[in-house]
């Protein structure tokens, strides 16, 4: 038999197969995994339909590439038609490294070949010609065939020591919005992810010896007679599927109101395994406490090849050398922070590109809160000065926090949307209370979560629960740029009739800033009241009533307003008398 021919019936076979598996996707049974079935309002959020993967993956040891076959069920939820769909092939971000991604063929539900073409920066887009223009609530399949080459690379698209992370690495339909297809190109030193919220049956045959972390459920594992097994997998909504396939891995587990919480690590990190395992425990707990429960049945933290975390459905990495360090800390605060990012950015849908504040700060914050929980206020504190510091200290360009990652640089991006971002959030919970913070996050969670959101919608969140028009706040902090910080410049007082008198004098290093400056004024009797002062200008001049004389004045005693003051501790400005 002639060898392409043969090859041709293969493919044949394998389409029609993908294609039959993807028909049977609807099953009653489906929507009952991951925890959709025990939380209704995963779906019945939704008004709109999903998106339906069907994945076939096959990793080759010996030539270190993943064989993959592709069925999307899709369906147009714009409000235009067209007739083109688009999808990210981040591997070819990486040819120079040795990595890529080729795509064999392309075909619709009917078997038959779509035209397509690779595009975009680094080739990261294919651009697939549909047999009939789509409209608004039509539904469409593709069939792809395709290989990834995966680089010899410690990243979170890499293979090392016979380790592979699979992270970005599968074909997924770009995102259509009010303004057009969201293309944003691949980004090295951060992410630019942003994809619909979908379901995924994924198999995946490994060698024997491999154990695997991803994305969704275990339903069932057949093992072959040539050394390998075969995993499949099912997932409830979620935003990508990742996976990490080692033959190096041990696994331990625990669990929490029947969430299971996997640790896969190297072996001769067992005990910093286990620590992973707990840290992970403590953060699903304290967040789900908190911001709204975690909705799916697994979460997987897992020891690879890798400089820091980044987080996926289900599942994060988390680089080797952290297992390695003589202290658990930063360990504990990476776990915290990539399983913060299951609540900001896996569930709830911010725009990784767009919208960077949304993601990173929150998952920087929520591991301060972690901090604050787990060890108790001054651990929090202690936490949260480290970001401080890092932007303070640092001396570069800024840009608005509001503005898209792809505005920030690589030097840029850490000082400003990790600490200074965070310190924003740390800022309006002093703002508007722990209590009314606190619902502010869980309100944003539960609404959102399993939907795209956008910075408007947590702005809108943050006013309704606090009841206070917080533009001025979001305008200077996320729009402006810099800080400023406060210096008491006189302090007086004088007795009157019904009690004392206090004037005192304040002054800023930049005007055009808008705070509700706390000040602690420490009496006679050594007992102390707290009021704010609204500074908006380069100078204010404040009285205020008391019914004790007063000893001293402290501005922002608790270093609540992110400014370099915080850091120059000076001494306590004494008050001077005026009968």
């Amino acid at each position: 038999m002639n060898k392409n021919l043969k090859k041709c019936k293969h493919v044949s076979l394998i389409g029609t197969l993908v294609l039959f598996l993807f028909l049977t996707y609807l099953e009653p049974s489906v929507l009952a995994m991951n925890g959709i079935e025990k939380q209704p309002n995963s779906t019945t959020d939704i008004n709109t339909p999903v998106n339906k993967y069907v994945i076939n993956l096959q990793l080759n040891q010996l030539t270190h590439s993943v064989d993959g076959f592709l069925a999307l069920g899709y369906t147009n939820k714009a409000s235009t038609s067209f007739d083109e769909l688009y999808f990210h092939l981040y591997p070819n971000a990486f040819k120079k490294e040795g990595g890529k991604i080729t795509v064999n063929w392309v075909k619709n539900e009917k078997n038959k070949p779509l035209d397509y073409k690779i595009i975009g920066k680094d080739s990261t887009l294919i651009e697939v010609k549909l047999s009939r223009r789509l409209k608004p609530g039509d539904k469409t399949t593709i069939l792809m065939n395709f290989r990834i080459k995966v680089p010899r690379l410690q990243y979170r698209f890499g293979r090392w020591n016979g380790t592979y992370n699979l992270g970005n690495a599968l074909p997924i339909i770009s995102l259509y919005n009010e303004e057009g297809w969201n293309n944003d190109p691949y980004c090295r030193w951060g992410e630019t992810f942003n994809s619909d919220f979908s379901l995924y049956r994924v198999s995946l045959t490994v060698p024997e010896s491999f154990s695997v972390a991803a994305t969704g459920c275990t339903v069932k594992m057949l093992h072959h007679k040539n050394a390998t097994k075969t995993v499949y997998y099912e997932t409830g909504l979620v935003r990508e599927f990742a996976l990490v396939a080692s033959k190096h891995y041990k696994t331990i587990s625990d669990s929490w109101k029947n969430i299971t919480i996997n640790s896969y690590y190297f072996p001769e990190h067992e005990s910093r395994g286990r620590e992973a395992l707990g840290f992970a425990k403590r953060a699903i707990i304290d967040f789900s406490e908190h911001f709204g429960r975690y909705p799916y049945d697994e979460y997987n933290v897992a020891e690879t090849y890798f400089g820091g975390g980044m987080e996926y459905p289900n599942l994060v990495m988390i680089g080797t050398s952290l297992y390695n360090s003589g202290s658990t800390a930063l360990l504990e605060s990476v776990v915290a922070h990539e399983t913060a990012h299951q609540w900001w950015y896996c569930l709830v849908g911010n725009d990784q590109c767009d919208d960077p504040w949304l993601d990173e700060a929150f998952a920087v914050y929520s591991d301060v809160l972690y901090h604050e929980w787990k060890y108790g206020p001054k651990a929090g504190k202690k936490h949260l000065n480290l970001q401080k510091f890092g932007y303070i200290l640092w001396n570069g360009e800024e840009v608005p926090l509001g503005e898209g990652i792809l505005s920030f640089g690589q030097q840029t991006y850490g000082p400003l949307i990790y600490n200074k971002g965070s310190c924003v959030l740390a800022m309006l919970r002093s703002l508007v209370g722990d209590e009314k913070f606190f619902t502010i996050l869980s309100t944003y969670f539960n609404r959102y979560k399993f939907k795209l959101v956008e910075l408007e919608d947590f702005i809108d969140s943050a006013e309704e629960v606090s009841g206070i028009e917080l533009d001025w706040f979001f305008d200077q902090w996320l729009w402006d740029t810099g800080y400023t910080t406060y210096s008491l410049q006189d302090a007086l007082t004088w007795e009157t009739s019904e009690g004392w008198k206090l004037l005192m004098k304040v002054t800023q290093s930049n005007p055009s800033f808008k705070m509700p400056v706390p000040t602690e004024i420490i009496l006679v009797d050594n007992s102390t009241k707290r009021a704010r002062v609204w500074m908006g200008d380069e100078q204010g001049t404040f009285v205020l009533d008391l019914n004790l004389k007063p000893s001293c004045i402290i501005i922002d005693p608790s270093d609540d307003i992110l400014g370099a003051e915080q850091y120059n501790k000076k001494d306590v400005e004494i008050v001077s008398n005026k009968q």
